[in-house]
């Protein structure tokens, strides 16, 4: 029984703590910046008036979000899609596909993709003319 008492105290509290998240998606054509630091953060200043410097961080890429319709070949592939989520980034180039189906006032993950596009290079001593 105390156990069970247990169980069900830890359940609703838990519950009492659950977030719904309003929205999934970002606006189409979003455009997302990413950092790198080239040293640790320093994240002990604490208490009010307290600042932190992000001086050190060098941008390594931007990311860019668009949403689509699914073509036929995706559709068949992932069924129940409704909207493909493509996020090219630039550095290096890769590009990733989200699909998704909205229904109810639900978004659901009905699958993912990524392709990395990747620079050759030839080396013309390897290879006969």
């Amino acid at each position: 029984m105390k156990t069970l008492l247990l169980f069900f105290s830890i359940f609703f509290i838990n519950l009492c703590f659950c977030q719904e998240i309003e929205t999934f998606n970002t606006v189409d054509g979003s455009k997302f910046l990413i950092y790198d630091p080239t040293s640790t953060i320093d994240q002990t200043p604490s208490g009010s008036g307290s600042n932190w410097s992000f001086s050190n961080l060098n941008r390594i890429g931007e990311n860019t979000d668009n949403y689509s319709v699914p073509n036929a070949d995706e559709q068949n592939t992932f069924q129940g899609t409704t909207e493909v989520l493509t996020v090219q980034q630039l550095s290096p180039p890769a590009e990733r596909k989200l699909f998704l189906k909205h229904a109810a006032n639900a978004t659901y993950i009905t699958g993912a993709t990524q392709a990395v596009q990747r620079k050759r290079k030839m080396d013309c001593r390897s290879h006969p003319f």
